[in-house]
């Protein structure tokens, strides 16, 4: 496989970023064993909105639809979805539509760089998918917003063992105009990279910052807690 000496660059610098990133690290393996180190009680609050997700009925049908087939975009030939969407809203006061959901790729130590680039195209992959899914959606909206979250364990206050929350491994914006444009042309890891050097896909947050899901959840999902195993997998 030839990669060009720009995609290895912005590649490098993710690799290298992923010591500052906690998010980063719990996606690539870096960071496994550390989960529920930080007892946010962000997250303890944010673990009981999971459980109460999509009670209301209040969610626009065409949102939830346009979920499903983001889900059912990620099947790649398994019955399970690699990611769940647990949050799906139209943003007038920010001008975007939001997505949030949980990413269901194994958890494993990077070794080499085609690993690296294996897991930047799946998170590639998906990103599209959302973006594709969401066309119909978002007319009239500016920007498209995508959220990847991977479950932490953190353990609970009164002891009685360890819960779930959820912690931001990537949050992008991007213009709506900017991701239709890309998507009608060359689909490449090469050319979503290039989005990232040329300023039209944004990184949300400050590096280095661990950030917990404080959202609330309007798509139904089926993760919980205990399918997460010691090894980090979904």
């Amino acid at each position: 496989m030839r990669v060009r000496p720009f995609l290895l660059l912005l590649l490098m610098l993710l690799i290298a970023g992923c010591s500052e990133m906690k998010g980063l690290q719990e996606l690539t393996g870096e960071n496994v064993d550390s989960a529920g180190a930080s007892g946010n009680p962000g997250g303890l609050v944010q673990e009981f909105e999971l459980v109460m997700a999509d009670k209301s009925d209040n969610t626009d049908q065409s949102l939830l639809q346009a979920a499903n087939r983001i889900e059912d975009a990620s099947m790649e030939g398994s019955t399970i979805p690699l990611v769940d969407v647990i949050e799906i809203r139209q943003n007038t006061e920010a001008d975007e539509i939001y997505v949030a959901m949980l990413y269901r790729d194994v958890i494993r130590a990077i070794n080499t760089f085609e690993e690296e680039v294996a897991i930047q195209n799946r998170l590639r992959l998906v990103v599209e998918s959302a973006w594709i899914a969401l066309r119909l959606e978002s007319e009239g909206f500016d920007n498209l917003r995508i959220v990847l979250l991977s479950p932490e364990r953190i353990t609970t206050f009164d002891n009685m063992g360890q819960s779930t929350t959820a912690l931001v491994l990537l949050d992008i914006i991007i213009s709506r105009d900017d991701a239709y444009a890309y998507l009608s042309g060359e689909r490449s890891l090469d050319k979503y990279m290039g989005l990232f050097a040329e300023g039209k896909l944004v990184r949300q947050g400050i590096p280095g910052d661990t950030r917990t899901y404080m959202g609330h959840p309007n798509h139904p999902f089926i993760s919980v807690p205990g399918q997460i195993s010691e090894e980090g997998e979904f």
